[in-house]
């Protein structure tokens, strides 16, 4: 599935995420690693060359999203809304600027930054963020699995996200809707 530099990009993504964990029992904010991570993408976008995407006939490297989904955390269940911004680097490589609010059995803002990896229309994600509801916050680490799929104006992707909070698994189910340009 993956060739070449593809395989790197899985390499480097592995070394982030265990420090990113190292991290985390150190009391190091995730917001560091954001730079090394944001850093690796872009030297993996840089060999690989450039390709923007395509919808249509046109072509974009930038899409804008909105989010609704289902969010589950043990036995409580809350209603999450989100945006997304994705700067795509190649065919292969991008980055988001995710911010997502739950409601429900709990109330908290997510706001995370993953580097995604993607195979045809299968995107995987790994990133650093951050969990905050009311004075308390905790970091986390973001994982996304999604399918991508373009309508005639809009594209269209279900994911499903698991944050690792404080030694919790918080999981999320939904979808997103956005246009490229």
């Amino acid at each position: 599935m993956f060739r070449g530099s593809g395989l790197r990009g899985l390499a480097i993504l592995k070394k982030v995420s265990d420090l990113f964990f190292a991290a985390q029992k150190i009391n190091l904010t995730p917001f560091l690693l954001l730079f090394v991570m944001l850093g690796s993408s872009l030297a993996i976008a840089s060999e690989s060359g450039e390709h923007e995407g395509k919808h249509g006939d046109k072509e974009f490297r930038n899409i804008f999203a909105g989010f609704i989904g289902v969010t589950h955390e043990r036995r409580e269940n809350g209603l999450a809304f989100g945006i997304e911004y994705e700067r795509r680097f190649n065919e292969r490589f991008g980055v988001a600027v995710q911010a997502e609010r739950t409601w429900g059995d709990f109330d908290f803002w997510v706001a995370a930054v993953p580097v995604y990896i993607k195979a045809d229309r299968f995107h995987f994600g790994i990133g650093p963020g951050i969990e905050w509801s009311g004075g308390n916050r905790e970091g986390l680490v973001r994982l996304i699995a999604s399918y991508e799929v373009e309508g005639k104006k809009l594209h269209y992707a279900p994911a499903f996200i698991v944050d690792f909070v404080d030694g919790e698994q918080v999981y999320v189910l939904g979808i997103a809707a956005g246009f490229g340009f």
